[in-house]
This record gives C-alpha cells, structure tokens and sequence, in this order.
C-alpha cells in the first residue's frame, strides 16, 4: 500500500521553504546538544577512566599544566572540553 500526502493551500516555494525551516531548527537542536556535553564537569575518577591513567598521574598531568581543572571548594573537576584536547596534545608529546 502506497503513502499519499495531499498539500492544499500552500504553493511549492511555501512547502520547501518551510521544509528548510525545520531542516535548520533540528540542525541547531543538534548543536546545542553538542555544545552542552562539552560543557560537561567530570570527577577526577571519570577523567582517569576516560584518559585510562592513574589518579597520580592525573594529579601529575595537572600540575604540569597538560589538563586544565576546575575547582569548586576541595573538589577537583575536569572540563570534558578539556580533557578532550588534552588527549590530543598528549598523544603527540613526549612526556
């Protein structure tokens, strides 16, 4: 069985216009989902999961300036952002 959709009242440059419309509105859904896992807080537990280091070595990597963190009181947090370009920048050098 066939699927017909019927269109009154709406002209072909309506229709496709309106078609672009919604194209364009889930691509900035799409976005700003994007955007807002980037700016995701991870532990210091999750980092070294994600990073596959020890906790010394996260702690090492801080302090020498290779992964930026967050500090909210006396907890330490990671930018996922962050840790993201720190895989990049790590994997090219030589520590």
């Amino acid at each position: 069985m066939e699927n017909h959709v019927l269109i009154q009242n709406v002209t072909s440059d309506e229709f496709f216009e309106r078609v672009k419309e919604a194209v364009r509105d889930e691509l900035k859904n799409l976005i700003n989902k994007s955007e807002a896992e980037e700016q995701k807080l991870l532990t210091r537990n999750e980092t070294s999961k994600h990073l596959r280091v020890s906790l010394p070595t996260l702690n090492t990597y801080t302090k020498n300036g290779l992964i930026k963190s967050v500090r909210f009181g006396y907890r330490v947090l990671y930018r996922l952002e962050d840790v993201l370009v720190a895989v990049q920048e790590i994997s090219t050098r030589r520590i």
